[in-house]
């Protein structure tokens, strides 16, 4: 099951953001709520795979917030995504909490849209299933582990002669 987090401290926009992330697939689960410290309760007694976070908390900064998330270990590469009316801080929100993305208030449904359907279809549904990658040369190949019947390989060393 996919859980995502909303930390966001008006209802309407995280409403706004649950029918969004609804429409793309609703069978994910959705949590909500306003206050950093429910946020940090909610992520220490169940697992995510996405947080959408608002950087302007009433009682919090979401950055705060994103760098606690980040201290726990297998939160460490979970996408999370900034919610701000403000986008004067988005650097460090890349460089320093290694954020996927930002969203700026107000905000169209279609860019919501297409930053959340990207993350959910090829982000985090991806970590459910076991895959092999597999390397050929230049090319890279993604195999589901439920589809493998059989591999066999060998060693094969390649040598440039001059």
């Amino acid at each position: 099951m996919t859980n995502v987090l909303i930390v966001e401290d008006e209802p309407l926009i995280a409403k706004g953001l649950t029918t969004i992330i609804n429409s793309i697939n609703e069978e994910i689960r959705i949590n909500i709520t306003g206050y950093a410290e429910k946020a940090l309760e909610y992520v220490k007694n169940m697992d995510y795979n996405m947080f959408l976070l608002d950087i302007q908390l009433k009682d919090y900064s979401g950055f705060d917030l994103a760098k606690e998330i980040r201290d726990i270990d297998k939160y460490k590469l979970t996408p999370i995504v900034f919610i701000t009316a403000i986008p004067t801080r988005e650097l460090m929100a890349f460089k320093e909490i290694h954020c996927y993305d930002y969203i700026v208030k107000p905000f169209k449904d279609e860019e919501v849209e297409h930053i959340l359907k990207t993350l959910i279809n090829y982000g985090i549904e991806m970590e459910e299933d076991t895959y092999i990658k597999i390397k050929q040369r230049e090319y890279s190949y993604l195999i589901n582990e439920d589809e493998i019947i059989y591999i066999e390989s060998r060693k094969i060393i390649y040598c440039n002669h001059k």
